[in-house]
């Protein structure tokens, strides 16, 4: 425990820096200011053995502690009052504002484009063994993880503003910008990628184009919908220090 508390309270580290990041951990440049990454490689440090046993129920512990505040992040997310009793009321707001970001344009764009990604890598053969394989293998790294993580950012970010946040009011403050921010900086290094898969494949470009088409409409869409999202200030990523 005491090691975990010396982590948090350690003054390089940058508050919130992991709420609006792409998880993507292992090409971060921030991980050594970033709690829950430090606190990750703790607890995969972790043994059971008798002598470290007391240190592995802190480190139960500080997770239950953690997940208390993702409790309350996500409440607060979701528009949620967890000392309200009428909960019910507010699950059944939830659902309904669920269901209005996976009927919006924009998830619907996203979801298309999952289906695109699938289908292109069913019909190309990418077995390439020559100079230009080290810029493939990492075009294909960044369209798989993106993937499906645009989606979920943006669904995130759509029922996110439906809430009324009233110590946010300005666009470029507001969590659903945050969330629409790293939705579309995935959806410029997924266009980028593509346009890597479209000079290293000729034979494949009417399946690349219409990829790259339709990442170009949900770009458009999404700024469209969060106009302050692109000056969102991402704690850590978009300060000068």
């Amino acid at each position: 425990m005491d090691h975990l508390k010396e982590m948090a309270d350690n003054p390089d580290l940058i508050s919130g820096i992991f709420n609006y990041c792409d998880r993507w951990c292992e090409r971060c440049h921030m991980t050594s200011r970033c709690l829950l990454f430090l606190s990750d490689e703790f607890n995969k440090s972790a043994t059971n053995s008798d002598d470290d046993n007391a240190e592995v129920w802190e480190a139960v512990s500080a997770v239950c502690e953690t997940t208390r505040a993702l409790l309350q992040q996500i409440a607060h997310e979701e528009g949620i009052d967890l000392s309200n009793a009428n909960v019910d009321e507010q699950m059944t707001q939830m659902k309904k504002n669920r269901m209005y970001a996976e009927n919006h344009k924009c998830t619907v764009l996203a979801s298309e484009y999952s289906e695109r990604v699938s289908n292109w890598f069913e019909h190309v053969n990418i077995d390439v063994q020559d100079d230009t394989i080290h810029d493939i293998e990492l075009a294909v790294d960044i369209i798989h993880y993106y993937r499906f993580f645009i989606s979920v950012k943006i669904r995130r970010a759509l029922e996110g503003d439906l809430l009324t946040i009233s110590d946010s009011p300005d666009l470029q403050t507001s969590d659903s910008c945050g969330s629409a921010k790293i939705a579309l900086i995935a959806l410029d290094r997924s266009m980028a990628a593509w346009g890597e898969m479209y000079r290293c494949f000729p034979d494949t470009e009417e399946l690349t184009l219409k990829i790259l088409m339709l990442l170009e409409r949900l770009v458009r869409k999404t700024e469209n919908t969060f106009p302050g999202a692109r000056d969102f200030i991402r704690p850590g990523f978009d300060e000068v220090f």
